[in-house]
């Protein structure tokens, strides 16, 4: 592949944009500032199946949230008279994605080694990993940290790595690094901290509200369906009230990205055909895969092999009220554990159900009624996940915000 031209910035040239007075743009190449170490990999052979106190940090271990994974179980040891020509990783050190499949890879994964825990004895880092390591008392190692995992620090990296799948250290030496005087290193950094902080905190309520959202409907089929005895609700078995048929295959070529109807497998729509097996609405239920999860399938539409549908349901029966007694019952837990989860038609047959009765007679308006309660609450969880979906990214987005000021004095 070509590789793409680097944008190299002379001394002469003052940078990427314009600093606040007093800031200067400094590259990682700077050996009075920084030195860059490039990981080595052991040979196979050379590692440990037992915890010998010498860990291996890999390509996994560093997450795209900033944390390093540490795992004392997992088997990343090396022998205790392998390590000469390893790289050892000190605290404060940056370790940055060196090596990836795709160029866009490189450098999404970067953590800052803030601690080592106290049962390993040395730690080491793979040649899929690189370290920038902060060698002047005049740079805070986390003002360097924080601007590499910004959207801003991103695209240097992308820019030095062009078409390649490699950060060398060269290519990373070319990298300029915003550096404000050592006190305001310090004041932007426990700015940073403070708000990501903050934000930690929304995003641990707002997260509590989403596991909340998520039991309102449990919750609400609950308070339905488990007084049924004592509101004079008869029981029927759903081989009584119901036929179960299969859905058919449908191949790939058949499936169509602008096709006219609806295709259901057995967690719900999959995709879209130019044909159609039912042409009512119906309850579709997985078969295999993803066993008992109960879905409205709105006519027409396909249902595939790996689920099934009600073909036939009594008058008395309001589609939809079903729907829900269904879902409460989890019919998932019918499911033959094997090595592809599958549920037959005939357990689900002999489930039973409560029906609202009235004079002796199903009471279709009752059961109209809890439709109409189960529907408000459903939309409820609906809504209030979905704006925790939103909030989500606008929080992500904030941290940006945040980064994309403190690098521009403006924090």
């Amino acid at each position: 592949m070509k590789q793409q031209s680097l944008k190299i910035f002379s001394k002469e040239e003052t940078g990427p944009y314009e600093l606040p007075k007093g800031w200067r743009w400094v590259k990682l190449g700077d050996k009075d500032l920084f030195e860059i170490i490039l990981g080595r990999t052991p040979a196979k052979s050379d590692y440990s199946n037992k915890n010998t106190g010498l860990k291996v940090l890999k390509f996994r271990d560093v997450l795209e949230t900033g944390e390093i994974f540490w795992n004392s179980n997992e088997n990343g040891f090396i022998k205790k008279d392998r390590t000469n020509e390893l790289r050892e990783a000190m605290i404060k050190d940056i370790l940055i994605t060196s090596a990836a499949h795709s160029p866009e890879s490189i450098g999404k994964k970067l953590a800052i080694v803030e601690d080592i825990p106290t049962i390993f004895k040395k730690v080491f880092f793979v040649g899929e990993l690189i370290c920038v390591r902060v060698i002047s008392q005049e740079v805070e190692p986390k003002i360097v940290y924080y601007f590499l995992s910004s959207t801003k620090g991103y695209d240097f990296i992308r820019n030095v790595v062009g078409d390649g799948v490699h950060l060398t250290k060269g290519r990373l030496s070319h990298i300029q690094i915003p550096l404000p005087p050592l006190p305001e290193q310090k004041r932007i950094v426990a700015r940073i901290e403070a708000l990501f902080s903050k934000i930690d905190e929304i995003k641990r309520l707002r997260k509590e509200a989403n596991d909340l959202a998520k039991t309102l409907m449990p919750s609400a089929l609950h308070e339905v369906f488990s007084k049924a005895d004592e509101k004079g609700w008869k029981w029927v078995r759903l081989g009584e009230i119901l036929d179960l048929s299969n859905g058919k295959s449908i191949t790939k070529k058949e499936m169509k990205e602008d096709g006219a109807y609806l295709v259901y497998g057995s967690n719900g729509v999959i995709g879209k055909a130019n044909k159609y097996l039912i042409n009512k609405d119906t309850i579709v239920i997985g078969r295999v895969g993803a066993c008992g999860v109960v879905n409205i399938a709105k006519a027409p539409a396909w249902i595939s092999d790996n689920a099934m549908y009600v073909s036939k349901l009594s008058d008395d029966i309001d589609i939809l009220f079903l729907y829900y007694a269904l879902t409460h019952l989890d019919l998932s837990r019918l499911a033959k554990i094997v090595a592809q989860p599958s549920i037959s038609q005939e357990p689900i047959k002999e489930q039973k159900i409560p029906i609202p009765f009235k004079n002796g007679q199903p009471a279709l308006d009752e059961q109209k009624r809890i439709i109409a309660y189960l529907d408000t609450i459903q939309q409820k969880a609906q809504t209030l996940q979905k704006l925790q979906t939103e909030t989500e990214k606008e929080i992500e987005r904030l941290r940006e915000t945040i980064l994309h000021k403190a690098f521009r004095g403006e924090l």
